[in-house]
């Protein structure tokens, strides 16, 4: 048994995130994460790999408690990890940030690991570009680089979170074989996806979150929202997923921040307005001002505006006749915009 999780839990204030998780990884095996959005997928990654801590329970990789260990010690015990989003040093070279990955992974000297970055070029399919930039890579690239920088530090166990999100059918095959050649290397792998199909294709079992609410009592709660007049108020977290969350009893809907992406942040309002809903439910949108939020918030709203601006009064002639870079600035999000003061 290479990695072993006992009575793991995780909380931010009153909100339980992973209560009381305990599972294990044998030698070799490769084992498939799943579960709705706020279920605490990425949150179990941070525990095992040490950028959380745990509020109680223990890891032991190989036998060895590592609870206590700092992110770097772990990484140097053999816990490798990728993120949602790729994190590279976006102005070195797909070479410099595998040398980067490989002598921190390893306490090596640099000398010593580039024999080995050479290795991982050709295996991740990345040697064509390894003095390109890694900012300059498409999507698909960059998550190879992602891989490949979590390989270049010499995991036991490879943690990879999300790595098939955003890509196209046919990029998504080219990186589940190239998952597959990885596991014939003998490491073990917890993947996290919610690309369904490409999971189910390599892993030998699957894990199940359904975050800090079990299903059963979760039906107790909503039983007890829709029918218990005395229960004034239901907390959802932002991403409020799953089945059974059909809260018609609602009369108004508080939102305490804005989310990049409006379809996720309504579903909680969502859950009002199913079928049965006969009141007049009233949405508040709350935002603090001078935060990330508020400039989100801002963003969104030209954008919805632009939208309605252009498409009222017969005006969706003029998409026809925007140039390929006028379109995408209609339609782009800018996130450095969104981060100005």
């Amino acid at each position: 048994m290479i990695l072993q999780l006992s009575g793991i839990g995780k909380r931010f204030s009153d909100m339980v995130v992973i209560p009381d998780l305990a599972f294990s990884v044998e030698e070799g095996e490769f084992v498939g994460v799943i579960g709705p959005n706020g279920a605490g997928k990425t949150t179990l990654f941070a525990l095992i790999a040490g950028s959380l801590r745990c509020d109680c329970g223990d890891v032991r990789l190989d036998g060895r408690s590592i609870t206590q260990l700092s992110a770097n010690a772990r990484c140097r015990a053999g816990i490798g990890r990728t993120f949602q989003i790729p994190q590279p040093f976006h102005g070195m070279s797909v070479f410099e940030n595998l040398v980067v990955a490989a002598a921190f992974g390893t306490g090596r000297s640099e000398g010593d690991v580039y024999v080995r970055c050479v290795d991982l070029l050709d295996q991740c399919a990345l040697a064509d570009k390894a003095n390109r930039t890694a900012g300059s890579l498409t999507l698909l690239d960059r998550k190879r680089l992602e891989l490949a920088r979590a390989l270049a530090t010499g995991p036991r166990v490879l943690l990879l979170d999300e790595v098939a999100g955003g890509l196209t059918e046919h990029e998504c095959k080219a990186l589940v074989e190239l998952i597959r050649t990885i596991r014939r290397g003998g490491v073990s792998i917890i993947w996290i996806e919610h690309v369904v199909h490409a999971l189910t294709a390599v892993v030998d079992r699957l894990l199940v979150l359904h975050g800090g609410t079990p299903v059963a009592k979760r039906r107790e709660l909503v039983k007890r929202f829709q029918e218990d007049e005395l229960t004034p108020f239901f907390v959802l977290s932002l991403k409020a997923g799953g089945t059974g969350l059909n809260l018609t009893a609602a009369s108004h809907v508080i939102h305490y921040d804005r989310w990049w992406n409006p379809a996720v942040e309504n579903q909680a309002t969502d859950r009002a307005f199913r079928i049965g809903q006969q009141r007049n439910v009233l949405v508040h949108k709350f935002i603090c001002r001078g935060t990330i939020e508020d400039r989100i918030d801002q963003l969104i709203e030209a954008k919805q505006q632009l939208v309605k601006d252009v498409l009222e009064g017969g005006a969706e002639l003029l998409l026809t006749e925007m140039s390929d870079r006028e379109l995408l600035d209609l339609v782009k999000l800018d996130v450095h915009a969104a981060q100005e003061n």
